[in-house]
């Protein structure tokens, strides 16, 4: 595993079903139905991944498909770190009153954002906390463009610099996936049982492993 300032893991969550370190060694993977939703998926993952990397303290880092203020106390009530990329139209109000490139932002969780969700249960998990305070991250990019962060690591913990090289980070996934689909050719099946469609994805993802692990002890080697 991939370790970070404080001894922490860093793993990236994606929609397709994957939990995968920054080493590109995928950790847990499940399969369900396509229209399953990315952050119950995201659960999933966490529920398993102790069974994987035990109790040693993790941050997550999650693209711009997963913020929402309940996953947000989803994540806080579990005690888990994170760091999430940010739409510039998502928390757009919080992102216009950042006075910093790095400061900490109240979340209010007021009637707009209440209204969407009147008579369920996010609605009332979301009326409860109230609000919630996280820190934002603004990072410019080489092209002029800013990436705009949250997460609920401390200025103790990672620095602005370290914030943005830890979201970086997340590009092993894209180049993971690429792996899997275009040279592995994971969705390339043999058969169309459901028992032998998993055996055609395990087999491919433990090939991936496989790949990787010799990529690592090469590495480790060079250096």
């Amino acid at each position: 595993m991939v370790k970070k300032k404080n001894n922490y893991l860093v793993l990236a969550a994606d929609g397709s079903a994957i939990n995968i370190p920054a080493n590109r060694m995928i950790i847990d993977c499940s399969i369900n139905r396509w229209k399953f939703g990315e952050r119950e998926q995201a659960r999933l993952h966490m529920d398993n991944m102790m069974d994987v990397i035990g109790a040693h303290p993790c941050v997550i880092i999650f693209d711009r498909s997963y913020p929402s203020g309940e996953f947000f106390l989803d994540l806080i009530e579990r005690h888990q770190k994170f760091l999430f990329r940010l739409l510039s139209t998502t928390f757009k109000k919080e992102l216009n009153q950042m006075t910093s490139d790095d400061c900490l932002m109240e979340v209010v969780f007021d009637a707009p954002r209440l209204n969407p969700h009147q008579g369920t249960a996010t609605g009332d998990k979301l009326a409860k906390a109230g609000s919630i305070v996280l820190r934002f991250v603004r990072v410019k990019l080489k092209n002029g463009d800013y990436e705009y962060l949250t997460t609920n690591l401390s200025f103790d913990e990672f620095t602005t610099n370290e914030i943005a090289d830890l979201y970086a980070m997340r590009w092993s996934v894209e180049t993971a996936f690429d792996d899997l689909k275009n040279k592995l050719g994971i969705e390339n099946f043999t058969r169309s049982k459901p028992i032998l469609l998993e055996q055609d994805i395990y087999a491919t993802i433990y090939l991936c492993n496989i790949i990787n692990d010799l990529v690592i002890e090469a590495q480790m080697e060079l250096e």
